[in-house]
């Protein structure tokens, strides 16, 4: 069997004790790397989680392996999805037709559609545009009804500007009582901009992200793939040339000489920088 397999059964027996001990308490397994795409097969624990996770066979059947009891909850984690498009994104190059897939593999496991999800769309020690598709992924999120979806933020120190930022736009479209659109995320994205780095640095720092993003979608048209943590710092592919780098970096220097070099606004500007 894979390593999933004895996973499922490991939750799935501490599970069952607890309905008979704490009955009023829930569990939250983690379907992520390779169980994330991997339900339980036969197949076998050895196997490349970077290239290939285990081999897989065939699932078992429901019949025969049983449901997971009704207090647990399964966290899932499409991590080795392309963040720079939407989950239930299916017609463009990155289609993601594996989410539904898995999803559909996944739900005869589940009681009652318990899912969470881990949202991987997050930044790998470089910035990514993944804001672009939030939107898009919050109302997929909402529509499948998952019981809570956790967006990852950053992995970098260096980041802590962009992961300011996600997490700001973030809070403003899971708490908005309406559609969240692409129009309002760059709206609140604008609007972190100014609070964060300063009215006298907004226009600067709007046109530093209007021409990084442009940057990165050139990129992606090229063929690249577009947010592989792996390719982030590992690979030699040119996400952003050194050209576009160098008038970058000339617009967060007049950010920082609009607000002043010792203000605290100029601060951010030089960890963005």
């Amino acid at each position: 069997y894979n390593k999933t397999y004895y996973y499922y059964k490991f939750v799935q027996a501490v599970a069952n004790e607890m309905l008979t001990k704490h009955a009023d308490k829930k569990i939250v397994m983690l379907a992520y790397s390779s169980s994330s795409g991997d339900v339980p097969s036969t197949g076998s624990l050895d196997g490349d989680w970077l290239t290939g996770y285990d081999p897989y066979i065939e699932p078992i059947s429901v019949a025969t392996i049983g449901q997971l009891p009704a207090n647990v909850y399964v966290q899932w984690a499409p991590i080795w999805l392309d963040e720079a498009y939407a989950l239930n994104d299916t017609t463009s190059a990155g289609a993601r037709t594996e989410v539904a897939a898995q999803l559909a593999q996944w739900s005869g496991y589940v009681q009652n559609n318990q899912f969470m999800l881990w949202g991987y769309d997050n930044y790998y020690f470089i910035y990514s545009n993944t804001l672009s598709v939030l939107a898009e992924n919050i109302e997929y999120a909402k529509q499948y009804g998952f019981t809570s979806y956790m967006v990852q933020a950053s992995n970098s120190e260096a980041l802590l500007p962009e992961m300011s930022m996600k997490s700001y736009v973030f809070s403003k479209a899971v708490w908005y009582n309406g559609t969240v659109t692409d129009a309002l995320v760059e709206e609140w994205r604008n609007e972190f901009i100014k609070y964060y780095y300063g009215e006298a640095a907004y226009s600067y720092v709007v046109q530093y992200y209007t021409e990084l993003n442009a940057a990165y979608a050139s990129t992606f048209a090229e063929g690249y793939k577009t947010n592989n943590w792996a390719l982030g710092y590992m690979g030699d592919w040119p996400m952003v040339s050194a050209e576009t780098l160098k008038t970058l970096i000339g617009y967060l220097n007049s950010a920082i000489a609009a607000v002043g070099q010792d203000s605290v606004y100029a601060a951010h500007i030089n960890l963005l920088k």
